[in-house]
């Protein structure tokens, strides 16, 4: 048999691939293709399914999201194979976030602590492609159909919606030239919807008249610009390079056959708007707004493009209406990671599996977090002025753009660690929403508190014991260390002067106990005698003194 086919082209899907084996011109058809479907790892590799069929494309389902397979497909005519054996072609299924890519090198997407990167090569960006990954955000209300028209167009009940992310261009010197941006109201195959694009200064220049930043109506190949609202110069807005972030958030409403779509870059707004309208009385297909739908996707058109976060809302009419609203609900305050200092060390431990975006509540249908990436990472390290103190704990208030990552309180000085848990430059402290601070107690100078512990009888000695300290704040801290060194210092060491019968061998340093019960001495504690006087008179008479040990 002749060489039937060349090469095989595969597109794959969440759980699935479609395979399309070329046939050389000229050549037999193959009338039957026998596919096997190898499941790769890290260290090896298993089939998992082996079948026959005699049509193409050629559908393979129940694959894993995000997983690297191996096709081999093996044609054959009439029952005889083609001489040059198995064609194979490796290709890995696209995670969760879904997506297709235009572009015939379509990128890999893992969750990890990393931006999303797509890319498209110089080559890919002449043949117009371009990369695009795209998912249903569950957080997203369609407006309902109002008026229903296939000739006129369909009118919609008013919805306000609100979009955005975080994009970062390759800061390349061999490449400037970068092209990325947001899309929304897609459609299943991610062709057809509003763009949001922003694009690097020296690739918008190349072309006469272009924007570097500018909203499009994608039709397919057609990419349609939309009028902005207003005048806006070029320069207005240009300056766009790699290496900086982009914040992007969108405003939407459609009402009736209008979509208003106001966008903030960076803060800055820009306003575009598209209405079905009739071309020689007749409504065309490029001249209908496109039907809303919960598919949101994020697009690189030249270069390299990175993006940080993507998120999609539903917002009420006077969340839409109010300008100072903050519509991005990504503030970054999802994850739970933190700084480990044990043993000496300091580690950054990334706990995505536990963040508060990947938990399942609401926040996990609006927010996609493809990653903590770290700004800036602040140790302080403060000695108190007045010594010692009571601290309690750092906070950052009610600011959640910061995170307290480690800290290290005692009486003398305290350490943290603080993150910039966002995209872009914050304020640590102003003076308002964002503080940071050390909560806890100076202890002042109460002033002298005397006390003076009870005698426990008229022979015991007297030592007089004063304390200076900030550390005692109140009088039953004081009273507390005066018992405490009457009972475990000074009565420890009793001293005891008597007279006795008269008693030559008595001498210094010999051990002996005493027994008088009415002076609390029961005849169980051993002295030791440090004096001895004699003298006679009417007979002999001895003196001693003599402490416990």
């Amino acid at each position: 048999m002749a060489t039937a086919i060349i090469d095989l082209v595969i597109e794959s899907s969440q759980t699935g691939a479609v395979i399309k084996a070329e046939t050389a011109p000229g050549m037999e058809t193959p009338t039957n293709y026998n596919v096997v479907i190898v499941k790769e790892t890290e260290q090896y590799e298993f089939e998992i399914q082996n079948f026959n069929v005699s049509t193409q494309p050629i559908n393979v389902t129940g694959l894993l999201p995000g997983t690297s397979y191996l096709a081999k497909v093996t044609p054959s005519v009439n029952g005889q194979y083609d001489p040059r054996g198995v064609w194979t072609k490796r290709f890995n299924t696209t995670t969760i976030y879904g997506g297709q890519t235009v572009s015939s090198g379509r990128q890999e997407f893992q969750v990890s602590k990393s931006y999303l990167q797509l890319a498209v090569t110089e080559f890919q960006y002449s043949k117009k492609q371009s990369a695009l990954f795209y998912r249903d955000f569950d957080s997203v209300e369609v407006p309902t159909v109002k008026i229903a028209s296939s000739v006129n167009g369909d009118s919609y009940n008013t919805g306000y919606l609100s979009f955005g992310t975080s994009i970062l261009m390759d800061n390349s010197l061999d490449n400037t030239k970068q092209s990325g941006g947001i899309g929304f109201f897609l459609n299943d195959t991610g062709t057809s919807g509003y763009y949001l694009i922003i694009e690097s200064t020296s690739s918008a220049a190349a072309i006469l008249d272009k924007k570097s930043v500018r909203i499009e109506k994608w039709i397919g190949s057609n990419k349609i610009p939309l009028k902005e609202a207003g005048t806006r110069t070029e320069s207005t807005i240009e300056g766009i390079y790699g290496g900086r972030t982009y914040n992007v958030d969108l405003k939407v409403k459609i009402d009736n056959q209008t979509v208003v779509i106001d966008a903030f870059i960076n803060g800055y707004r820009i306003t575009a708007t598209d209405s079905t309208y009739k071309i020689n009385n007749q409504v065309q297909a490029k001249s209908k707004i496109l039907p809303p739908s919960k598919k949101i996707g994020l697009v690189c058109s030249r270069g390299q493009v990175a993006f940080d976060y993507a998120y999609a809302n539903t917002l009420k009419d006077y969340q839409y209406n109010d300008r100072l609203l903050d519509i991005n609900i990504y503030q970054g305050q999802f994850n739970n990671d933190l700084i480990n200092t044990s043993y000496g060390d300091l580690t950054y431990i990334a706990n995505y599996s536990e963040d508060e975006i990947a938990s399942g509540n609401k926040k996990a249908t609006a927010v996609d977090e493809f990653g903590t990436v770290i700004r800036e990472i602040i140790k302080t390290d403060v000695s108190f002025s007045k010594r010692p103190s009571y601290p309690v704990k750092w906070s950052t208030g009610i600011n959640p753009f910061a995170k307290i990552l480690g800290q290290k309180v005692s009486n003398f000085g305290s350490q943290a660690f603080v993150m910039n848990n966002t995209s872009t430059t914050i304020p640590l402290s102003n003076g308002a929403e964002a503080s940071f601070v050390l909560w806890g107690n100076d202890l002042g100078d109460s002033g002298e508190l005397i006390y003076t512990t009870d005698e426990l009888n008229d022979y015991v000695t007297k030592e007089p014991v004063t304390f200076k300290s900030f550390w005692l704040q109140n009088e039953a801290d004081v009273k507390a260390l005066a018992n405490w060194i009457k009972s475990n210092v000074i009565n420890r060491g009793k001293i005891v002067n008597m007279k006795i019968f008269g008693n030559p061998l008595i001498s210094v340093g010999d051990i002996v106990s005493i027994k008088y019960v009415y002076q609390g001495l029961a005849g169980t504690e051993n002295f030791i005698i440090t004096e001895v006087k004699h003298s006679y008179s009417e007979g002999l008479e001895t003196e001693i003194s003599c402490r416990t040990l």
